[in-house]
């Protein structure tokens, strides 16, 4: 199914009411899309002009701990003539270490008192080491709970969501 409007080309708008179950089905199950190495469509209808369409329909999605740091997954699409849809494979391999994903701190959470309390209860532990290894401790500790938090509040916003397009007030 289409997720977003950026995965499609020419043809109406729609939005697939099963969209949000399976945003919900990633959320509660840790599912991260896999992007499409070699292109964006797995559909077109192989008209030429205002007639052709294009979609995004088919993906590949795995868990986040399924991929370790020595190993990479890529999703890509294979060449098709007699259907409309064209077949997506995985390609796994090895990769060398790169090392952890550098921390970038955003300055809309100054303005969020809650994302300041995260990081003042991740500076509260006592860490014993090297300067660098405490830095490193409690980076990691901020990074955990800003992911805690950042996950409550998807599901918070869904359930609103949710409420409000039962209850008539929000619109697709």
């Amino acid at each position: 199914m289409v997720r977003s409007i950026e995965e499609t080309f020419g043809g109406t708008d729609h939005t697939d009411p099963s969209r949000d179950i399976l945003e919900e089905i990633m959320e509660q199950h840790n599912l991260t899309y896999i992007p499409l190495s070699n292109g964006k469509y797995t559909l077109s209808n192989k008209r030429v002009g205002k007639s052709n369409i294009k979609e995004t329909l088919d993906r590949t999605l795995r868990q986040e701990n399924i991929v370790t740091v020595h190993s990479s997954i890529k999703s890509k699409i294979l060449h098709t003539t007699a259907s409309d849809h064209k077949p997506v494979t995985i390609v796994m391999g090895k990769m060398e270490n790169q090392g952890p994903l550098p921390f970038r701190y955003s300055s809309i959470w100054d303005s969020n008192t809650e994302i300041s309390e995260l990081f003042k209860e991740a500076r509260e532990p006592r860490v014993t080491g090297s300067p660098q290894y405490i830095w490193e401790t409690k980076l990691k500790i901020a990074r955990t709970k800003l992911k805690e938090w950042a996950r409550a509040n998807e599901i918070k916003k869904r359930k609103r969501k949710r409420v409000a397009v039962e209850n008539g007030k929000y619109a697709n």
